[in-house]
């Protein structure tokens, strides 16, 4: 099985549990989402949790390539105010139909508020949610020693 993870990491703490889950799935393909311009602690706790609310995009620099030719494709990112950062809604919109999808949201409290609206959304695109998970920060913390 072809896997890809796709992530979006404002803090770092995403980007960690993603490095570790793409060792441990040997083989999968890791993605990162970077900002065109990264937005300050200000900008992003402001505009982007209002952007994040009305799941709202934000200029990213690419998106991955041949997402078609993946049999399951992961896609993580933090939670801000209980959805996903506006950056990975990017990756959402460029979904292939079709394809069977995992979402992991990593937050401080592990919770979301945005697993029907994901589910619904995909639906729509003809694809599959096959598992979501929210899963706490500290779990970053506790991959470093």
């Amino acid at each position: 099985m072809k896997m890809l993870i796709v992530y979006y990491s404002y803090s770092g703490i995403t980007a960690k549990i993603a490095k570790t889950l793409a060792e441990n799935r040997r083989g999968a393909d890791l993605f990162e989402v970077r900002d065109v311009e990264r937005p300050s602690v200000f900008k992003a706790y402001t505009a982007g949790c209002a952007a994040a609310l009305k799941w709202k995009c934000w200029p990213v620099e690419a998106l991955p390539p041949n997402m078609e030719q993946y049999d399951l494709i992961t896609i993580m990112a933090p939670v801000w105010a209980g959805k996903p950062a506006p950056e990975i809604n990017n990756v959402f919109e460029a979904l292939p139909a079709g394809k069977k999808i995992e979402v992991l949201m990593v937050s401080t409290s592990g919770k979301s508020s945005c697993e029907q609206h994901i589910k619904e959304m995909l639906s729509k695109k003809g694809c599959v949610l096959v598992r979501f998970r929210n899963v706490r920060e500290k779990l970053a913390k506790q991959l470093d020693g």
